[in-house]
């Protein structure tokens, strides 16, 4: 088996384009919720090291069919947890596994396959916090770094893995590349928190 790694600054055939886990959760609707928009303070006034849950409020103007959470040095969101949020309603998410307390992004789905999406970016979550998400959160995610690979190795590769260089999770797998061939990767990280990448090649 042979491994080769790469680490490559975003300037080598990267082109910026400016346009995860997945824990089981119970949700509760209450549209009462008060909103800290930024989603840095906790309803009980204090952070804690473990999040076992958090609300989101939905005041985007639109039905909300997907929900994806993860943390801000994720390359992959994961998976849907969510049921729908109705506009001006709120859903509680309990954690079965806590989450750590830190900086996490949360993506809103306007249907659960297509539609209008809502990204909230390094979001401080803490146990029980609120985060409102507003019709100004609405993105059309063009402003993720797309890394361009070629593969001119003479080597075929099973899978593709890519990091922030400062970063040690290798996230997901982009799947393979074959020799002389050349693949598009986008990353779900936007270009302002991040500036180098590293590439990982397997075979």
């Amino acid at each position: 088996m042979k491994k080769i790694f790469f680490k490559i600054l975003v300037a080598i055939a990267v082109s910026i384009m400016f346009a995860s886990c997945s824990y089981p959760e119970d949700n509760t609707s209450d549209n009462n919720g008060t909103s800290n928009n930024g989603g840095t303070s906790s309803s009980s006034g204090g952070t804690t090291a473990a999040v076992q849950s958090i609300t989101i409020l939905n005041n985007t103007g639109y039905s909300i069919g997907g929900v994806w959470i993860k943390p801000s040095n994720s390359t992959e969101w994961g998976s849907n947890r969510a049921g729908s949020i109705s506009n001006e309603q709120s859903r509680v998410f309990n954690f079965s596994q806590p989450l750590v307390a830190g900086a996490y992004d949360i993506r809103l789905r306007q249907n659960s396959s297509s539609g209008n999406i809502f990204i909230k970016y390094k979001v401080a979550l803490s146990n029980a916090v609120i985060v409102t998400f507003e019709a100004s959160d609405l993105t059309d995610e063009s402003n993720h770094p797309t890394i361009n690979i070629q593969n001119r190795t003479g080597v075929s590769f099973n899978s593709i893995y890519i990091k922030p260089s400062s970063e040690s999770d290798w996230g997901a797998d982009y799947g393979s590349l074959s020799n002389n061939s050349d693949k598009a990767v986008t990353i779900p990280i936007p270009s302002s928190s991040y500036t180098t990448f590293d590439v990982q090649m397997r075979s």
